[in-house]
């Protein structure tokens, strides 16, 4: 049972993973184009800054649940 839910929390940090780096994109795309308003790009920063905190977080789930677990699992992909 704790392998299935640790193969969970590795598939949702890869997503998480994937995400983030698609909204750190799109935020370096709004900093540099000047045809975006300086307000907006400075939310999508401070929206990946959240994020980047939140993905923190989880993997720090993520790492206490392999330890206890004692082995990473294969993880097959999608």
């Amino acid at each position: 049972m704790l392998e299935r839910l640790v193969i969970d929390a590795i598939r949702e940090h890869r997503c998480l993973l994937e995400s983030d780096q698609l909204l750190h994109e799109e935020w370096q795309r709004a900093a540099t184009s000047p045809s975006v308003p300086q307000e907006h790009a400075e939310a999508l920063r401070a929206h990946c800054l959240d994020r980047q905190q939140a993905t923190a977080a989880q993997q720090e789930v993520l790492s206490y649940m392999l330890n206890l677990l004692g082995y990473i699992p294969n993880v097959p992909t999608d």
